[in-house]
């Protein structure tokens, strides 16, 4: 049924041989674990995070991440502390930001994009912050080199989105622009 598809779109494994898969759910009942970030469903569609073992035949935790409304994960990176990011969109006005993160609230478009990092066991959100401006904002994929900065890319439709002036193109063209962005955060 509807109410409960799971879709995954993110997979990697750490050094240890650890698989990490990401992706979304509409799933009341996702198999979260005891002591993650998130055990209960948010609401609408939620994104959620799993570790398994390198056999893949051991679930080691689970957790969603999301607010109130839907959620949609693309993007799944690790860095070399194994603290997992995860990037994507969603409609949530409370979807789950920290403290002095880049942005911490919705900026009022239709979509914006989001990128989190949990801690290696998922029982912490390291970080979280919307990406966007006045219109709509996709996030679909990242990377994230050794030391921890995240590479994000997408698409915007918003004319305020952030950018940094020395960029080679800092003013919106109209309609549908691709980004690149560089995130660090300790």
């Amino acid at each position: 049924s509807a109410a409960s598809d799971d879709y995954a779109t993110g997979v990697i494994k750490d050094s240890l041989g650890n698989i990490y898969m990401s992706g979304y759910t509409k799933t009341l009942s996702f198999p979260t674990t005891i002591g993650v970030y998130q055990n209960n469903f948010g609401g609408n569609i939620d994104v959620f995070l799993a570790k398994l073992n390198p056999n893949g035949t051991s679930l080691i935790w689970a957790t969603y991440v999301g607010g109130s409304d839907w959620e949609l994960s693309y993007g799944l990176g690790i860095n070399d502390k194994q603290e997992l990011y995860i990037s994507g969109y969603c409609l949530s006005t409370d979807f789950p930001v920290t403290p002095g993160a880049h942005m911490t609230t919705a900026q009022g478009g239709i979509i914006d994009a989001f990128l989190v990092k949990l801690s290696p066991n998922g029982d912490t959100l390291k970080y979280g912050t919307y990406i966007g401006g006045n219109d709509r904002d996709y996030l679909y994929d990242l990377y994230v080199d050794p030391s921890g900065e995240a590479y994000v890319t997408g698409m915007t439709f918003s004319t305020n989105f952030p950018v940094t002036s020395s960029n080679i193109q800092s003013t919106a063209s109209g309609g549908g622009d691709a980004f690149v962005s560089k995130y660090s955060h300790d």
